[in-house]
């Protein structure tokens, strides 16, 4: 469970990421503090995800935070990490249960939320971004951008109306009069 991170040293990319928002949330609805309770949490302050599990698997740190489908495509691609096994790990609090209560295959710890959404400033032209969304909607897994961009291709995405509770319940957002939002942390709260 994701009690056994009480003493552990636990690396992440960034605490802004929805990756360690998602694990605080639930450590927090488990009756758990993800800032208190490991002995520590370090961050890498960049995005590449693969250096934290191979931390992990070098037995430097006790525990990596990443997103979901990470294990398995660096199981995919296990010639590029030396050392690499998915079956030497162990997933946290896994969970099977997705939005809207679809199974999901991935190993994760959390809730599924969505992830990385496409978007564009009202000045865009409606049919520039209809061939934009098109045109990345084509792309195969095999295509040449999908293996360079190491992405498996372009969906439609889902709500993030989960994702904006997750923030609202973790105090990262506050709710302003209407539909807008202020995100109430700043980054020297983050840096302390």
């Amino acid at each position: 469970s994701l009690s056994d991170l009480k003493g552990r040293i636990v690396q992440a990319p960034s605490v802004f990421g929805s990756v360690f928002q998602a694990v605080w949330l639930e450590m927090r609805e488990q009756g758990l503090s993800l800032m208190n309770d490991p002995a520590m949490i370090q961050f890498t302050g960049h995005p590449k995800l693969e250096p934290v599990v191979m931390e992990v698997v070098a037995r430097r740190i006790d525990a990596g935070i990443v997103r979901t489908t990470t294990l398995e495509h660096m199981q995919l691609h296990k010639e590029s990490h030396p050392g690499f096994d998915i079956s030497d790990l162990k997933v946290l609090n896994l969970v099977t249960q997705g939005m809207r209560g679809a199974e999901i295959e991935p190993l994760s710890s959390t809730y599924f939320y969505p992830e990385w959404s496409l978007v564009a400033l009202p000045s865009v032209d409606s049919d520039v971004r209809r061939a934009v969304v098109s045109a990345l909607q084509s792309i195969k897994e095999t295509d040449y951008p999908a293996v360079h961009g190491n992405f498996s291709g372009f969906a439609p995405p889902l709500s993030f109306a989960q994702f904006r509770d997750m923030q609202l319940r973790l105090g990262i957002l506050k709710q302003l009069n209407g539909p807008r939002m202020e995100c109430i942390k700043d980054k020297n709260e983050y840096e302390a």
